[in-house]
């Protein structure tokens, strides 16, 4: 027997009762019901978790249904929402695996599924692997992500998978605040009052949800503030007016005369490009983080680069981490080393100094990188850290989120000294904020 609570969170309560009133209503005969739910608002509001346990329950009450989740990608659904589920079901005897990750389900034992997708938009632009696909509803989680494509294309396909017991062709969407599509399709609709059945929504904050500690409250204090805004209090606000990805640098408090020190690990994050090719050098002491060099070398490979930081910042212990896919072998090699070999053998570094963990979403990076610029001491040398610092104060995002990139004859548009960066506190102040 599963038993989850969604009594003690009002939001979550509110849900499940206007979705079990939907089935009534439709068992009835009547038409006039909501199916389209937007479940959204700060983070932690406990949207996912109610959401999921929802579907469970929609299986066991119509056998052999289907229902679809989709984000992003495949990744994001395994790295959160199947963990989600998982907590959820436990070890349940009545629900049984797939995780084929081309076919990702579970089946309970009535012959009901929940089909794990992703919308894969950048290799399936028109998201044809949707189109002949039968179900009886959708849960698109962290729907600022997807595109409107996909909300049609599950109104489209919502209720085409007939059983002898139909549900409502139910979609339920999740999402923190957001400028995408979301905004003006549910949000802004909400607000005024013009959002009508049959679509429905809830405003959820961690405020809500009973289930958030004292710790987790404590670890959001080192949040910048338009993060907090956004993230903790739900704003809608349009915060990104001027696009920069380093919105909280600011050059009066961080630019600083950064003196390197061998008697201080030498911290070095690469990042993997033929021209330029890219590391930064990185010292933490005195509580705070400095950065007095950031070398690019132009037409330059991994060998190159090491030589070169063995002559201008030698007798150091080196600790390594960098841009994952550097693991990657034969890129930027005469052999078939991948470039993390090469820096282990030419640096002298102890395989346990070697920190190489995959790339975090670039939204929580984002946020990442600004909350430390805002709440921890961090110091970039004006001549040194040059190029770092100009990464800082020109590297834009796309209303997508992602870094603008697309012109790397554009200096603006290469980001590589950011990158060198991002990929550093990732690894070593990720512990600075906590988001789930």
């Amino acid at each position: 027997m599963i038993t989850v609570d969604l009594t003690r969170n009002i939001k979550q309560q509110e849900l499940f009762n206007q979705t079990m009133y939907s089935i009534a209503k439709k068992r009835a005969g009547q038409s006039d019901y909501n199916k389209y739910f937007f479940y959204g608002g700060a983070i932690r509001g406990g949207k996912t978790f109610c959401i999921l346990t929802i579907l469970t329950i929609l299986c066991r009450m119509f056998p052999k249904s289907k229902w679809v989740v989709v984000r992003a990608d495949m990744p994001a659904l395994t790295q959160t929402t199947i963990p989600s589920i998982e907590k959820i079901l436990v070890s349940s005897p009545n629900w049984k695996w797939s995780r084929d990750k081309s076919n990702y389900f579970v089946k309970h034992t009535n012959g009901s599924k929940i089909i794990f997708k992703g919308e894969n938009i950048t290799s399936d632009p028109e998201l044809n692997d949707f189109l002949g696909m039968e179900c009886n509803g959708f849960f698109l989680e962290q729907v600022e992500e997807l595109s409107l494509k996909m909300w049609y294309r599950a109104l489209e396909r919502s209720g085409s998978h007939y059983v002898d017991d139909m549900p409502p062709p139910f979609i339920f969407a999740s999402f923190n605040p957001t400028q995408t599509w979301v905004k003006d399709f549910a949000y802004s609709k909400w607000v005024k009052g013009e959002l009508h059945t049959p679509y429905y929504y809830i405003n959820a904050l961690p405020d809500d949800n009973p289930f958030v500690t004292d710790d987790q409250w404590s670890a959001w204090s080192n949040l910048d503030e338009r993060s907090r805004k956004i993230m903790i209090e739900g704003s809608w606000e349009n915060f990104d007016t001027d696009m920069k990805f380093a919105y909280s640098y600011k050059s009066e408090k961080h630019e600083k005369e950064c003196t390197y020190s061998p008697d201080h690990i030498a911290y070095l994050s690469f990042d993997f490009n033929r021209s330029p090719i890219c590391a930064s050098v990185i010292q933490m002491y005195d509580d705070a983080i400095h950065v007095p060099a950031v070398i690019k070398l132009n037409n330059a490979n991994t060998y190159e680069l090491c030589d070169y930081i063995l002559a201008h910042y030698p007798n150091n212990i080196y600790v390594v981490t960098g841009d994952y896919s550097g693991k990657t072998r034969g890129t930027l090699s005469e052999d078939d080393y991948h470039n993390y070999d090469i820096i282990q053998q030419k640096l002298g570094v102890n395989s346990r100094n070697m920190y190489l963990v995959p790339n975090p979403p670039l939204k929580t990076n984002r946020v990442l990188v600004n909350a430390v610029l805002e709440k921890y001491p961090v110091y970039f040398d004006p001549e040194g850290a040059a190029h770092l610092i100009f990464d800082m104060k020109h590297v834009e995002i796309l209303p997508d989120g992602t870094i603008k990139k697309k012109d790397r004859n554009d200096p603006a548009q290469q980001a590589d000294a950011l990158d060198t960066f991002r990929y550093f506190l990732n690894v070593f102040m990720s512990d600075f904020i906590r988001l789930m």
